[in-house]
């Protein structure tokens, strides 16, 4: 199996909660898809980077596109809030699974020790992904 029809097929079988630790671990590891960093909608959202500035948080809020009801908020490239229902978080991870994918692989071939793909994905997905990174395939095709 190529890597590109692994990923095809890690991405047609992941679970969208799989998809976000996946997500959630590249991004705390090098943060590459900040664009996709969502975080709950409350009061520990505002007291974590607004604390004592509230002028800065009903600028982010005016200057955003922030509906208070929404369950989700991320920064956008300007620093102003951006909120999201779970609908929106989910079509925004799933567009980019592939990428999210690929930089998985990337990450657990050149990090092995610090990526574990049992942590997230079920046993058939990681069976295929352990058989591409040994070879085994290979030598099963032949």
């Amino acid at each position: 199996m190529t890597r590109e029809e692994l990923v095809k097929t890690i991405v047609d079988e992941i679970t969208i909660d799989e998809l976000g630790n996946i997500l959630n671990d590249i991004n705390s590891w090098d943060g590459s898809f900040e664009e996709l960093r969502f975080e709950h909608n409350d009061e520990d959202f505002f007291n974590t980077y607004f604390e004592n500035r509230v002028d800065e948080a009903v600028r982010a809020v005016c200057y955003g596109d922030y509906n208070y009801t929404d369950e989700y908020v991320r920064f956008n490239t300007y620093g102003n809030l951006e909120s999201f229902d779970e609908w929106q978080v989910e079509n925004e991870i799933t567009s980019n699974a592939t990428e999210i994918i690929e930089r998985y692989l990337e990450l657990l071939e050149a990090e092995p020790k610090y990526f574990d793909p049992n942590d997230y994905l079920d046993t058939d997905l990681c069976e295929l992904i352990e058989k591409h990174f040994s070879g085994e395939e290979e030598e099963e095709d032949e």
